[in-house]
């Protein structure tokens, strides 16, 4: 999905930068921990360390005050989320619905609204068009053998 420049200014204004957020906690990175518990970011990184710097950020914020190491922060994590990946499949679900998106509006089925942003409206007629049209067509291919045809 393409990102515009008025995007972009929106986010940051709302979110901050990672330096803004860094400073507004009163800490640099990897200078320890600035809460009642121990877990430092390096400890976040340890467990995620293909997560974004803001993402490491948002779970030290979570996870900080109750956990004191990277092992507590994991057990902690897997009691809350059920695993150590969920956040991975969520994200990757949100990407995918953003891609079908694009691909309706690319192929004139759904129209974007005139400011040019995903709202509400835009992915309820996405759901409606994808349980009206393509979900019949999957459940008959599925009835018909389609898996044998492969």
């Amino acid at each position: 999905m393409k990102v515009t420049r008025k995007q972009i200014i929106k986010i940051i204004k709302e979110y901050g930068t990672y330096s803004q957020r860094v400073i507004h906690r009163g800490r640099y990175p990897s200078t320890g921990p600035d809460y009642g518990g121990n877990l430092t970011i390096d400890d976040v990184r340890e467990v995620f360390p293909t997560k974004t710097s803001g993402e490491q950020i948002d779970i030290h914020d979570e996870f900080g005050e109750s956990t004191n190491n990277a092992g507590e922060l994991k057990k902690a994590y897997i009691k809350k989320y059920g695993s150590l990946h969920e956040g991975r499949m969520g994200e990757m679900g949100t990407q995918l619905t953003d891609e079908i998106v694009d691909l309706l509006i690319e192929r004139r089925v759904i129209q974007l609204p005139r400011g040019g942003a995903y709202d509400d409206v835009l992915y309820q007629d996405a759901l409606d068009y994808v349980r009206d049209n393509i979900i019949p067509t999957l459940k008959n291919l599925a009835a018909t053998g389609a898996w044998e045809r492969k």
